[in-house]
């Protein structure tokens, strides 16, 4: 309708409705006008008797006849009322909303018959006159509190003398911020937490479902209320975490270890006899009494007969004898212990036998360039030596009784066959060393070591939403919740009145037509279309809202129900996928790429023609603008926090709970925890890339050097096959890291024996085995197979044995155990078929009959091959595959709390260097 239609339709219409108030009978109705394109289908007319009144709403509780009366009953020649300004009236459009939701603030100026006089304005003020930003419709809150809100005229003198209180609340948490009591504790003391939350506008939200995060996780953490207790010692980074939130920035908290409690010593080398002149180094383990390491602690080292040292803990054998060599902590003790160990060694000037020098036994080298390097060592007995081999060749035999030889070297344990003759008898042992170029620090994670690979079948598979396939099923939910409506009526809501209540019609200052909208409600019918792609870091999302009624209430002479569908409300947005520096995802808009809102029509039942234009312009710039803007700032929030609510709340099961494993040798179980963090975001078109760093936590027992956790060469990656919608990989490094904290901990330490009574069972009574690791046991994986080669050597063993042995005889020895890797369901493992692949054993110049070696060695591969059985399995119980489990906040848009996705069905094959799964993405 054009501007002179409209204001022919203001004189117009209401002389015609005098007219057709006057008549006998009813004249045509008045045919209702619309905006050009508008569909006028479901538009009712004005004063029909025959339109259904089904269709006019509450037009046939309508008494025209009375506001008709009230003009004929007026004098034909009385004037027309003096409009008088007389008061103001003030509204606000919702009487509460969240900070930085627009709220509309209607003023208008009433005459002496509380009739709104339109040509005259009147000016909100709010109070208190901060905290919020002003629009041109109202105002938005920032700061959260009650205003009172109050509309004047000030050049009329006149000032609402009843206002209105707006109550902004807090919106939504997006940092938190955490207190401690205190940033230093010894192990074993409490630190309480306090934990708040704040709204983008700095607003506390009052939230108190916190979750204290500690990172990395300590060992013996006990939680009581807000008060937790720690025994694991180091530095924690403290956050309070709550769903939805990402800035979560972290506090220091410093775990001192207490006083030295226990100690523990190892030697390096390890040799049951040193050669006059090598050098022996000590290295000893303070630890308190929750198994700390004490760091700095004053330690005392001593030899006895004395033997020049070289450094801390660093002997030189210049002199052949037997020594005892201790090691004592200084100071103030826990309980006042006496802390001393002692060791003792034998010095010799070579005594029989064959020496390992470069590398030494048990030595940890690089890899060689090419992969072969030189061996070499010494012999005794030089003039009774006739020849040497390495591995079945002849060696390079000095007079002097040193030997080397060329010897190819690769990743993991090597072990050389050593074989001197003197023409008629033979001394056979072996030299055993380790190589690797790669190593992590045991207490860093192990960077990408669990692996997700999603590809687009597991982004979106189609609807339905039911049962969860893809990310697409998460976020269906969430577009066809309560929680839009919600959001999207609130916003509409504000907005009140649509259109102020007025008089439209007035003939001799007697108001015939009056007419004000408000909203009422919003409809999300549905069904919605929603679609998923990957893109170069990030997603792209398309999202149709589908069959969208908005209703309202018609205000005024009439009191007609109103209501305009919207045919589709299509929102094209596209997001940034990436990861913040705290690991946390950080999922961000990059861009709106278009709107598009279809066909309007509508049902504005009993409105004039004249009108029409009004009502329709209200309603349609509520679609257009509030609605839409609603849903777009509604998907922008919730799709980051669902994605990163789920993507961060990574599991990986009873791993990350703590684990115990029990003793091989009858002892105290020993308890470790699987630590899983994400590491890696990588979204493509194609796939999506999920990378989880690990760490395995436990205590520290037994002394070692820092060579850290060997790292298994090569950068497998994980594929999803034809067929398939996920794949996964799990690095063996965190076997590796398994093996290390079983290590350190002391699980393979069996000394003082007692492995057969849990190991040996079918043994006869009276045997006993003594075992000491200098080193943890190494995994590799089998190209193709899902098969596991675990490394042990180069060991100290005693055996004693009813029949042969009544004292422990002492032996070296080496081995390589092969284990098959089964999956059982959808998580749990089992390394089944293990068994010794390779055994090598050295008797240190002994010579026993061949019926006494045979038990000997079948003694020791039973135990040893029960032992790393044990090890495996007791060490990873199940499959850590990372799951994506649904947090309980996200139970508001219908998705079941605490369910796990990720990879199902899975199968496995093998790589040296990596488990590789494949699979369908599910809950």
């Amino acid at each position: 309708m054009s501007i002179n239609q409209y204001s022919i339709g203001r004189i117009l219409v209401p002389a015609l409705l005098l007219s057709w108030a006057c008549q006998d009978q009813q004249q045509a109705p008045v045919a209702s006008v619309g905006p050009p394109g508008f569909n006028q289908s479901d538009v009712g007319v004005l004063g029909d008797s025959r339109t259904n009144s089904a269709d006019m709403g509450t037009m046939a509780d309508l008494s025209w006849a009375e506001d008709m009366a009230q003009v004929e009953d007026a004098a034909p020649d009385s004037a027309p009322f003096e409009v008088i300004p007389f008061a103001v009236e003030t509204r606000v459009g919702e009487r509460r909303t969240a900070a930085g939701i627009e709220n509309r603030i209607t003023c208008q100026v009433l005459d002496q018959v509380g009739e709104p006089i339109a040509q005259i304005r009147a000016r909100p003020e709010i109070y208190p006159d901060t905290g919020f930003e002003r629009t041109e419709s109202g105002a938005i809150g920032r700061i959260a509190r009650d205003y009172s809100v109050v509309c004047s005229a000030n050049s009329l003198g006149l000032r609402d003398p009843t206002p209105a209180i707006w109550t902004v609340t807090p919106a939504r948490p997006v940092r938190t911020v955490t207190r401690m009591s205190r940033p230093s504790i010894d192990a074993g003391e409490t630190v309480d937490i306090e934990c708040e939350a704040f709204d983008e506008f700095g607003n506390r939200t009052g939230d108190e479902n916190f979750e204290v995060q500690f990172s990395p996780p300590p060992r013996n953490l006990d939680r009581r209320g807000m008060t937790f207790r720690v025994d694991g010692a180091g530095t924690f980074g403290v956050a309070c975490q709550l769903p939805g939130v990402e800035f979560t920035p972290a506090l220091s908290l410093q775990v001192k270890a207490g006083l030295p409690a226990g100690l523990r010593v190892a030697r390096f080398p390890e040799r049951p006899i040193y050669r006059v002149g090598s050098v022996l180094e000590l290295v000893p383990q303070v630890s308190d009494q929750f198994g700390n390491t004490v760091s700095g602690a004053p330690i005392e080292f001593a030899s006895e007969p004395a033997l020049p040292t070289f450094g801390d803990g660093r002997f030189q054998c210049v002199q052949e004898g037997e020594y005892t060599l201790s090691v004592r902590v200084l100071g103030e003790t826990w309980e006042d212990r006496d802390l001393v160990e002692e060791i003792r060694i034998l010095v010799d000037y070579g005594g029989p036998g064959v020496d390992c020098v470069s590398p030494e036994m048990g030595q940890v080298i690089a890899i060689p360039p090419g992969g072969v390097h030189r061996l070499s060592g010494t012999v005794a007995d030089i003039a009774g030596v006739e020849s040497l081999t390495v591995d079945g060749v002849a060696a390079n035999l000095q007079d002097d009784g040193r030997w080397s030889a060329e010897v190819p070297a690769e990743w993991g344990l090597n072990v050389h066959d050593i074989i001197a003759s003197d023409g008629e008898n033979e001394t056979s042992t072996f030299c055993a060393y380790y190589a690797s170029d790669r190593f992590a620090a045991a207490d860093l994670p192990h960077l990408d070591a669990l692996q997700l690979r999603l590809g687009q079948g597991s982004l979106d598979d189609g609807a339905p939403s039911a049962p969860i396939r893809s990310l697409a099923d998460v976020l269906r939910r969430v577009i066809n919740s309560q929680g839009l409506e919600d959001t999207v009526d609130r916003s509409a809501a504000a907005q009140n009145p649509l259109v102020p209540s007025e008089c439209r019609a007035r003939v001799l200052g007697i108001c015939l037509f009056r007419l004000g909208v408000e909203y009422r409600s919003y409809e999300n019918n549905g069904p919605n279309l929603f679609e998923l792609n990957l893109v170069d870091r990030g997603l792209r999302i398309r999202v149709a809202f589908r069959e969208q009624n908005v209703n309202a209430k018609l205000n005024g002479t009439l009191g007609n129900r109103v209501r305009m569908r919207a045919e589709h409300i299509t929102l094209d947005m596209t997001f940034d996928v990436g990861l913040r520096g705290n690991g946390q995802p950080d999922i961000t808009l990059r861009n709106l790429n278009g709107v598009q809102v279809g066909d309007l029509d509508a049902d504005f039942s009993g409105i004039l023609g004249f009108l029409l234009e009004l009502v329709f312009e209200a309603f349609e710039g509520l679609i257009r603008d509030t609605i839409t803007d609603a849903i777009r700032d509604f998907l922008t929030d919730n799709i980051d926090r669902v994605l990163t609510d789920l993507l961060s709340n990574v599991d990986i099961g009873e791993l990350a709970q703590g684990f115990n494993i029990p003793s091989l040798t009858g002892g105290p179980d020993l308890r470790l925890s699987i630590n899983a963090s994400l590491g890696r975001l990588d979204f493509v078109p194609g796939s999506a890339t999920i990378g989880v760093n690990t760490g395995v936590s436990g205590p520290d027992v037994i002394a070692a050097p820092g060579i850290g956790v060997p790292l298994i060469p090569g950068e497998d990656v994980a594929a999803v096959p034809d067929g398939r919608s996920v794949g996964a990989l799990i690095k063996l490094g965190l076997l590796n890291q398994i093996m290390y904290r079983l290590w350190r901990g002391g699980y393979f330490e069996a000394e003082g024996g007692g492995l057969v009574e849990g190991l040996g069972e079918d043994l006869p009574d009276g045997t006993e085995v003594f075992l000491r690791f200098p080193q943890p046991p190494w995994v590799v994986g089998v190209d193709g197979e899902s098969t596991v080669r675990v490394m042990v050597g180069p060991l100290s063993a005693g055996v004693v044995h009813p029949d042969f042995f009544v004292d422990p005889i002492r032996v070296r020895l080496a081995a390589i155990i092969e284990a098959g890797v089964e999956i059982q369901g959808e998580r749990d493992i089992a390394f089944q078929r293990v068994r010794i692949d390779a055994f090598h054993l050295s008797l240190a110049g002994a010579e026993i009959p061949d019926r006494a070696r045979q038990v000997l060695e079948d003694t020791l591969t039973r135990v040893i091959q029960q032992t790393i059985d044990q090890a495996l399995n007791d060490g990873l119980p199940t499959l850590p595959l990372p799951d994506f489990v649904i947090p309980d906040d996200l139970q508001e848009f219908e998705l079941p709390p605490g369910v796990p996705l990720g990879l199902r069905q899975p199968r496995l094959f093998g790589v040296p260097a990596a488990w590789i799964f494949d699979g369908n993405f599910g809950e």
